[in-house]
Formats: C-alpha cells, sequence, structure tokens
C-alpha cells in the first residue's frame, strides 16, 4: 500500500525529507521525492557533484497536456535508489501557471503504480502542488527552525 509522507514547516524540510526518503529505500521501499521548491532545487543541494540530467523538471512534467507514467519516468532524477522530482535551477511554481489539478492527480496516480512511497518536502502552502499534496498526505512532519517537532497528524 502506498502512503505519502508530507514535510512542512520553517527550515530543515529538504535534509529531513531527504534523509526519510534515504532511510525508506534502505528497507527495500520504493521511494519518490517530491520537492517543490523552486529557490533552492533539491538535487544540487544534496548532490553538490553530480550533474542533474538536463530538461528533467517537475514544473515541466505537471504542464504536460497529459501526465502518463512513461512521462513521469523521463522527468524523475534518480539518486540512491529514489526517484527525484524537482524543479530544474532557475524555474519555480511561478515559471507554470498552467498545472492543473487533473495533472497533479495523473502524477499521483502514475507514481502510485511506480512506488510504495512518496515523500513531498514542501516550500509554500499556496503552492498548488503542495496544497495538493497537504491534502493526500498520510503522515504530515513538521520542521521548526532546524529540528524536527514531534508532531505527526494522521489522516483520518
Amino acid at each position: 500500500m502506498r502512503k505519502t509522507y508530507v514535510v512542512t514547516g520553517n527550515q530543515g524540510k529538504s535534509v529531513f525529507s531527504y534523509y526519510l526518503a534515504s532511510e525508506l529505500a534502505r528497507r527495500k521501499q520504493k521511494v519518490a521525492l517530491i520537492q517543490t521548491d523552486g529557490c533552492k532545487p533539491m538535487f544540487r543541494l544534496l548532490f553538490p557533484t553530480k550533474q542533474p540530467v538536463p530538461g528533467r523538471s517537475l514544473g515541466r512534467l505537471l504542464s504536460l497536456a497529459a501526465v502518463t507514467k512513461n512521462n513521469v519516468l523521463q522527468n524523475a532524477q534518480m539518486a540512491s535508489n529514489i526517484l527525484i522530482f524537482s524543479y530544474a535551477e532557475g524555474e519555480s511554481a511561478l515559471s507554470y501557471p498552467e498545472i492543473t489539478q487533473t495533472n497533479l492527480s495523473n502524477f499521483y496516480n502514475a507514481l502510485s503504480l511506480l512506488v510504495d512511497m512518496i515523500v513531498v518536502d514542501t516550500a509554500a502552502p499556496s503552492n498548488a502542488i503542495d496544497a495538493f499534496f497537504l491534502d493526500k498526505g498520510d503522515e504530515i512532519c513538521v520542521t521548526s527552525t532546524g529540528r524536527i517537532k514531534n508532531r505527526r497528524e494522521r489522516k483520518s
């Protein structure tokens, strides 16, 4: 059964999200890590010596006419046995205003066929992608001032 973790808060979201995804992958789970902050693309932050594959972008994927399982795979970066989705350097949610709920649902459904666990590193609740995943999240982890508050909310 697929489970979705959403990490939100002030500081430490990206690092915590990566460590959570890494631990799940270490436990033989198939994991997708989605980073929605265009100001600090996750791939560069977490893998400074590895070059991202050009043309792969969360925004570009979600702006396609139709999002399919093949599109999802074609727009993922792969590292540490984790499918990673983030904006390309220089992109943000403002670069792609045409992201629709239909494409977000198709992305979520395609991921559900590919992975066991989804970890979402949020940027801001006003972002359409973050709002979508905050609604879908099974577990919400909140970070604050560089540490994790032990507050998890189980979606009922």
